[in-house]
């Protein structure tokens, strides 16, 4: 029987799937690409957890050797494609709050739609070739955990591979900060910029998005300090890089261990990367998926179910515009 701990994280993820994939279709009509991405990335490395944890609870076999290849690369790349597309979502309101751009043509949209796909998309695909530099061999399995593609720390690892979740975090909390910043300065003539912005979003709506950035300032990127350098240090994880032939000696081993042998530090920073995930989902539907829009189409569904099984009518609701849903 698989540990409490672990039946605990599946069912965890099975619901934060939901908690991305609840108000995506409203997201999907009005074409929010930077909000997308984060249902995207986040509802992918759910799913990949939530697997892993389901298939290994109680081995550390290869007994999906092709699920491990695509799932570990794809869980290697998923913190940087979540940092990618939270900076093209402050990107988006600091333009808005520093009045830079107050309006936007098609061309503009389409402009800014590529530069958020480049960069929430693009970037953690092109990292993938970078991270066979520093990959010791094929694959790791966790028992309890599931798969992982191997790294080889070190400190290239940390500036050819981590470099760019740290970057992509960093450039987000420097949004982050001015963002704050212009919005203090011009509180006042908040709402007047809004209308002049065309940006489709109330005030209400950019303030529940300005506490998204606080969290961006004090967990997001002390999250990503600490998985990305000050972990592997405490664990006793880093090594030197001597050569291409000595990394990769035996490349296409398969390492299997079970996780109740390791120490504290190590399974603090598997414990901390996956639930990360998990926490992702309940930060972005707290604020994504309580706007009085969604509550209203919460609301028709939930009376629409009612009246269905209760072989009455359907009531009529009048719905706002989703073109408010941001």
């Amino acid at each position: 029987m698989a540990p409490p701990s672990t039946v605990a994280f599946i069912v965890f993820s099975i619901f934060s799937i939901f908690l991305y994939l609840i108000p995506s279709p409203w997201h999907w009509k009005v074409r929010n690409t930077a909000t997308l991405m984060l249902i995207g990335w986040g509802t992918v490395g759910n799913l990949l957890n939530g697997v892993n944890a389901a298939i290994f609870a109680n081995t550390s076999e290869n007994v999906a050797p092709g699920w491990c290849d695509f799932s570990g690369m794809i869980l290697c790349i998923w913190p940087c494609g979540m940092a990618g597309s939270s900076l093209c979502l402050l990107r988006r309101l600091e333009a808005i709050a520093s009045t830079r751009q107050v309006s936007y043509t098609k061309a503009d949209r389409r402009r800014r739609t590529f530069i958020d796909l480049g960069i929430g998309i693009g970037i953690p695909l092109m990292i993938i070739p970078l991270r066979v530099v520093v990959q010791g061999h094929r694959m790791n399995i966790v028992g309890g955990y599931g798969c992982f593609t191997p790294a080889y720390y070190s400190w290239l690892y940390i500036f050819i591979f981590q470099i760019w979740w740290i970057l992509l975090s960093l450039a987000s909390l420097v949004y982050a900060c001015l963002t704050l910043r212009s919005f203090y300065i011009r509180r006042r003539q908040f709402n007047a910029i809004l209308q002049t912005s065309s940006s489709g979003i109330s005030k209400d709506k950019y303030i529940r998005l300005m506490l998204m950035t606080i969290n961006e300032m004090v967990a997001s990127f002390p999250i990503t300090i600490y998985t990305t350098i000050v972990g592997p240090i405490r664990s006793n994880q880093m090594q030197h890089y001597t050569s291409w032939a000595d990394v990769h000696f035996q490349f296409n081993k398969t390492w299997s261990f079970d996780g109740a042998n390791f120490d504290k530090a190590s399974i603090v920073l598997l414990e901390l990367t996956r639930w990360y995930c998990v926490l992702s989902a309940i930060i972005f539907f707290s604020f994504f998926g309580f706007t009085t829009d969604l509550r209203q189409e919460y609301a028709s569904a939930f009376n629409s179910t009612l009246s269905y099984f209760k072989r009455v009518p359907k009531r009529g609701s009048n719905l706002s515009s989703i073109a408010e849903i941001w």
